[in-house]
């Protein structure tokens, strides 16, 4: 199987949505880590913590692809992700969703660049756990 994302650890991105107050979506993310919502400005990111390189493993499609089913039930307007975006965490999450300005057929595209910018910008980083 393909590995789709260089980052080993950090949040695992399905889709943007707008935020909204203490919405969690409980287990089932990739390896059945716990999903939930990262706002930022008029967007919220929809996440799970990943711990190893996400793969284009049937499973890992698998639970994507639910999540997304899960979101379009109870979160009105959904953008996906690509599959495989993963941000090293909340802080290059956030910096790049407030960079995305574009219309909405564009948000995943371009929450991907924009993560991609924020790396080259400030080079590796690294995340004390638990952040």
């Amino acid at each position: 199987m393909r590995k789709v994302s260089d980052v080993e650890e950090g949040l695992f991105v399905y889709a943007l949505v707008e935020p909204a107050e203490g919405v969690g979506w409980g287990s089932g993310g990739i390896d059945q880590a716990s999903v939930y919502a990262v706002p930022c400005g008029r967007l919220a990111a929809v996440v799970s913590r990943v711990h190893s390189p996400v793969t284009e493993w049937p499973e890992h499609l698998d639970r994507y692809g639910e999540i997304l089913r899960r979101l379009g039930k109870c979160c009105g307007e959904v953008h996906p992700v690509l599959f495989g975006v993963v941000a090293k965490n909340e802080r290059e999450l956030c910096r790049a969703l407030l960079r995305v300005d574009e219309g909405p057929s564009l948000l995943g595209t371009a929450l991907e660049m924009a993560i991609s910018e924020t790396r080259e910008e400030t080079g590796p980083s690294h995340q004390p756990p638990g952040n």
